[in-house]
């Protein structure tokens, strides 16, 4: 696993995107599709997190961004997340781009 440097230290978007990619090499640890993904604020603030669980899950939405959008719509109180960043290790499929979109990001 990369060395994961302190947000001080390096390149935001650098270093949320080490993160995604911590997520998924936990979730490909796991015998799931190793995708990862993080969402955070204008400010750089972590908001959400997510991985692939659909094996887990048993649940064929369980993909990372899903997870992620679910998890920061409940920290935040509304599913509405402009102004939020999300980063992923992998293209979203449709569905997945389209609960994006939805969400404002």
């Amino acid at each position: 696993m990369p060395e994961i440097l302190p947000l001080s230290e390096t390149d935001p978007h650098d270093f949320w995107m080490q993160q995604a990619i911590a997520l998924a090499e936990q979730a490909g640890a796991a015998d799931e599709v190793p995708v990862g993904a993080v969402i955070v604020s204008a400010e750089n603030e972590l908001i959400a997190t997510g991985e692939n669980r659909r094996q887990r899950d048993h649940d064929p939405t369980a993909h990372a961004e899903i997870i992620a959008l679910r998890r920061a719509g409940q920290r935040l109180g509304t599913w509405y997340l402009t102004g939020c960043r999300l980063y992923v290790t992998l293209e979203p499929c449709p569905m997945c781009a389209g609960a994006i979109v939805q969400a404002r990001i």
